[in-house]
């Protein structure tokens, strides 16, 4: 949790820059421990506007309507090799083809707010997993694969993964069972994602990372 307040700045960032006249920034005045034990400064939201607290435009969206994109989309890629200084990139405008491999599979999402998809089934290992959740939603600001206790279980079960846990900083036990699948770095890594607006139907588009085509990974489609 944090308390503080709404602020408008101009800000610039990337090569070559962007700059956005009058952006809304939320500053905190005081935030939880979870919050003060992270290693980032703050949070760059990538949602659209109507899960925004206060209502206010995310810093795509403002690209997006200063025309300051050659497409309205961004791609992300995080690097699978957590040793390396070059934790990713976030490229606002386009795709670097570098980064994946194979044709890029799109999916409409299936509601605006966060960059929620449907979800057909998870695979490990090329077996089929039974699962209730039949949605997902793509979190580059997610460390982990957050999913229902029941989904949980089917997934782990079959590489034999012990889920017990001694102890825990956030209870998630209470994750209905039909809740959306959320995706964050573990799947981002493995995956290159793009992000595509338009006002008549958004999409998601993945394919598989370029450093990650020889090695194993999970399946969620």
């Amino acid at each position: 949790m944090v308390s503080g307040y709404i602020d408008y700045d101009k800000v610039t960032f990337g090569t070559p820059p962007l700059t956005i006249p009058r952006q809304a920034i939320g500053e905190a005045t005081s935030v939880t421990n979870d919050f003060e034990l992270t290693s980032c400064d703050g949070l760059f939201g990538l949602g659209f506007q109507n899960i925004s607290l206060m209502h206010e435009t995310p810093p795509f969206f403002n690209l997006v309507q200063e025309n300051a994109l050659v497409r309205p989309i961004f791609s992300i890629w995080l690097n699978p090799n957590q040793e390396s200084v070059i934790g990713g990139e976030l490229i606002f405008g386009g795709i670097n083809s570098m980064y994946y491999t194979g044709p890029l599979a799109t999916i409409p999402l299936s509601r605006p707010g966060y960059w929620q998809v449907p979800m057909n089934g998870v695979r490990v290992g090329g077996s089929a997993v039974a699962v209730q959740g039949t949605q997902a939603i793509l979190d580059s600001g997610t460390s982990a694969l957050v999913v229902s206790e029941n989904d949980a279980r089917a997934i782990n079960s079959m590489d034999d993964a012990d889920l017990n846990c001694g102890s825990s900083v956030l209870g998630l036990s209470n994750i209905p069972a039909t809740a959306p699948m959320i995706l964050g770095s573990p799947f981002l890594r493995a995956w290159f994602s793009v992000y595509n607006y338009s006002p008549e139907g958004s999409s998601v588009s993945l394919a598989a990372s370029a450093s990650l085509t020889n090695g194993s990974r999970r399946h969620f489609l």
